[in-house]
C-alpha cells in the first residue's frame, strides 16, 4: 500500500473535528472522499468544489454538504484566502443520543438537483449557523479536563446544527416524509461497510455482525437510500477506487485497496458502471490531476 494515502487517510481519524480556516486553498489537491460526513460553511465566495461530474460555486453564506461518497475537492478561485468552517463528523458521532428525526438524512437523500449546496435564504439564518460553528469550535478547543461537560455540550450543539440544516434542507428540497425509525441502526452499518469495505464484505457478513434478517436489511436500506446492501457496497468500493486511480495507484493497487481481490472482475464492474476501464477512467482524469 502506498505511504502517502495511509499518511492521507490517518489525518481523519478522529470521529469529530472542527477548523476555522483563511487560506488559499492548493488546486494541486487530489480528489478524495471521506468516511467521515464534510460540512463546509464559506465566508467568502472564493471556495470552489469540484466533483466528478460537477463544478459547484459555493457562495458566502452557503453549506456545502458532502458525504462518504463524494469524490471531491475544493479549491479557491483567487489568490485570495477563503475563510470557512469545515467540520467533520462520524455517522455514529451521536448514536448514544434518541432522536425522533434523521440528523443526517442531508446527507443521504440525494434525489435533488445540487443537494451538496444549502444556501441560507436570510442574514439571520446565517448568523445562527456562525453561531453554532463558533460555539462547536469553542468547545473542541476546550481542555475537557478544565471545562465540565465538553464532549456532551459538543454533541448536543452539534445535534442543533445538524436539526437547522435538515429543516432547511427538507425546506428547499421538499424531502417528503419518511417514517424510518431505523436510522440509527442504518448509520452504524454504513460506518462498518466504511472500515471494512476493503477486506471481503459480503450481505451475510453484514446481517451476522448487526443480528438482522437479510429483509430485514433490504427494506432498511430500501426505505433510507433507495438501493439494496449489495449495490451500495459495490457503489461505495468503486467511488473509493476512484478515489485511489486519482492519487495515481496503478488498477490493481486500486482493485485491492478497495476491496476486490480479482483484478479482472474489479475492471469488468468498473466498465458496466462507468462506461470506462479503470485505465481509461485514469488517463481521462489525469490521475492526482484536476478533472
Amino acid at each position: 500500500m502506498k505511504k502517502e494515502l495511509l499518511k492521507y487517510s490517518a489525518k481523519l481519524q478522529d470521529d469529530f473535528s472542527i477548523k476555522y480556516k483563511s487560506d488559499i486553498i492548493s488546486s494541486k489537491k487530489p480528489f478524495h472522499i471521506h468516511s467521515q460526513f464534510e460540512i463546509v460553511f464559506s465566508l467568502t465566495d472564493e471556495i470552489i468544489c469540484e466533483l466528478e461530474n460537477q463544478t459547484i460555486p459555493v457562495p458566502p453564506g452557503c453549506f456545502l454538504l458532502l458525504n462518504h461518497m463524494d469524490l471531491h475537492c475544493l479549491r479557491t478561485s483567487t489568490n485570495q484566502p477563503c475563510r470557512r468552517y469545515v467540520l467533520f463528523f462520524s455517522p455514529e458521532y451521536l448514536s448514544g443520543f434518541s432522536f425522533d428525526a434523521d440528523l443526517q438524512e442531508c446527507f443521504i437523500y440525494r434525489n435533488v438537483n445540487t443537494p451538496q449546496l444549502l444556501p441560507l435564504s436570510s442574514y439571520e439564518q446565517r448568523k445562527e449557523a456562525a453561531a453554532y460553528l463558533e460555539q462547536l469550535l469553542f468547545y473542541h478547543n476546550a481542555d475537557p479536563g478544565k471545562l465540565y461537560g465538553c464532549e456532551l455540550s459538543k454533541k448536543l450543539l452539534l445535534a442543533q446544527l445538524l436539526l437547522f440544516i435538515n429543516r432547511r434542507y427538507r425546506e428547499i428540497h421538499k424531502v417528503p416524509f419518511s417514517g424510518s425509525e431505523n436510522h440509527k441502526t442504518f448509520y452504524r452499518i454504513i460506518s462498518y461497510i466504511s472500515s471494512n469495505y476493503s477486506k471481503e464484505l459480503t450481505v451475510d457478513d453484514i446481517c451476522r455482525q448487526f443480528l438482522l434478517s437479510k429483509a430485514a436489511l433490504y427494506h432498511l436500506f430500501h426505505d433510507i437510500c433507495q438501493e439494496s446492501p449489495g449495490e451500495y457496497i459495490i457503489r461505495y468500493r468503486l467511488e473509493k477506487s476512484k478515489e485511489f486511480l486519482h492519487q495515481n495507484c496503478t488498477v490493481e493497487e486500486a482493485a485491492f485497496l478497495s476491496g476486490y481481490s480479482n483484478q479482472a472482475h474489479f475492471s469488468r464492474i468498473f466498465k458496466q458502471r462507468t462506461g470506462l476501464t479503470p485505465k481509461q477512467y485514469q488517463k481521462l482524469h489525469g490521475g492526482g490531476t484536476k478533472l
